[in-house]
């Protein structure tokens, strides 16, 4: 599909995370994807990553661009991925990057019926918390992206929302990945 069906190139120039409808087993995954040959053919700098082709960081122009594996719902996220995030902005607030853009799976904020907690009523996760701790700390985090709920949302992330939030930034929620919309 990145393909569609004709070579056009954007197979190459993009950068996969999975969700909860892809594979499980991750070795096929690593296997296909090459997220460090990609970065070098857009022109990106600084690679890294905790796990080859699932949770990654680069630099772009003046962002860094971090995409966490976490195939589900945000509290699913590990210590690992969480230690990850902060060494990789730290470090690109240190090369004097303006901005951070994240991306994963499960939102911070879930707005739509997908998720139990739509009514706004359930604590925040402690695994979820522990993220936004580590986003406070850092003035370079603009915006989050998401997928998983099946439905285009915006949502301004402060402390009305999740209460840890010290710091605000964006979340963004894109696509249906095919299914029908849901509502928000």
């Amino acid at each position: 599909a990145l393909n569609g069906k004709n070579n056009n190139g954007m197979f190459d120039i993009t950068f996969p995370l999975r969700g909860n409808h892809d594979i499980r087993n991750t070795a096929p995954w690593q296997a296909y994807f090459n997220n460090a040959g990609n970065s070098t053919r857009v022109g990106a700098e600084n690679y890294t990553a905790d796990s080859k082709n699932l949770t990654y960081a680069f630099d772009y122009k003046n962002a860094i661009f971090i995409g966490i594996d976490i195939p589900g719902d945000s509290n699913i996220i590990t210590s690992s991925q969480i230690a990850f995030v902060d060494s990789s902005l730290t470090a690109a607030e240190n090369r004097g990057m303006t901005h951070a853009f994240l991306f994963f799976h499960g939102p911070i904020y879930p707005v739509s019926s997908h998720t139990s907690c739509a009514a706004r009523t359930c604590p925040t996760p402690s695994s979820v918390v522990n993220l936004v701790k580590v986003l406070n700390k850092h003035a370079i985090v603009s915006a989050i992206f998401n997928g998983h709920e099946h439905l285009q949302a915006y949502v301004h992330m402060d402390s009305s929302r999740v209460p840890e939030i010290t710091r605000p930034f964006e979340q963004f929620i894109t696509g249906s990945a095919g299914a029908s919309l849901n509502s928000c």
